[in-house]
């Protein structure tokens, strides 16, 4: 679907039809974006295995990733067949300042996040990446959203909720708002359950992190 085609389902969901529209296509627009970000975040559906690496150096241990990526869904040294483990509680990392082939990594959060090896790396590796990604670009009125297809309706949820919940407007209705808001944490959850079946045959849930929905 189109921006546009989403604009004209977000209007009819909120029956503002009538003119003066209640709220404009610029506003519906900003939250169809928001929302299209939001879905992504907190559901890493938009993935990719094929074109993300952290080549190292020797002695570092630490490498800012791309600004796209929200999480590390997999780590594979390139002469490895196996995965890298990873270091999901602060308990476990256990850090060393000795370097080594890489053999375990954790990962930390932030804009850009960084990854980080147990040991700093005692030559040049190519470490291959599986990962959840932010969209590229803003949703338009003639693009289309880069989630994929069988979720795109979901996001004017997100759009009903948010112009139902403001009091200060004329089209505030917070039962309405309401509906909605459960209709979209339902919406994440499924998509997360989707990206588990997904991915259980490769061992990666524990690197999925914020499994609840919340919204």
């Amino acid at each position: 679907m189109t921006g546009d085609e989403l604009l004209a389902q977000c209007i009819i969901r909120l029956r503002d039809t009538a003119s003066p529209r209640l709220w404009s296509d610029e506003l519906i627009m900003s939250y169809l974006v928001k929302a299209e970000r939001i879905f992504a975040e907190r559901t890493h559906v938009l993935q990719d295995f094929s074109t993300h690496t952290v080549t190292t150096a020797d002695g570092v241990s630490r490498y800012a990733l791309d600004s796209s990526i929200i999480a590390v869904l997999v780590a594979q040294l390139s002469t490895q067949e196996q995965p890298l483990p990873r270091l999901n509680s602060v308990l476990h990392r256990t850090f060393s300042a000795s370097t080594s082939v890489p053999t375990h990594y954790a990962v930390r959060g932030g804009i850009p996040a960084t990854l980080e090896l147990a040991q700093p790396a005692d030559g040049v590796y190519t470490i291959n990446l599986g990962v959840a990604l932010r969209p590229t670009a803003d949703l338009t009125l003639i693009t289309s959203p880069e989630i994929p297809e069988q979720y795109q309706l979901d996001l004017v949820e997100y759009v009903v909720q948010e112009c139902f919940v403001h009091p200060d407007a004329d089209g505030f209705a917070p039962e309405l708002s309401s509906i909605a808001e459960s209709r979209w944490i339902m919406a994440l959850k499924q998509a997360k359950r989707d990206v588990y079946h997904t991915q259980h045959t490769h061992n990666t849930r524990a690197d999925l992190p914020n499994w609840t929905g919340a919204r």
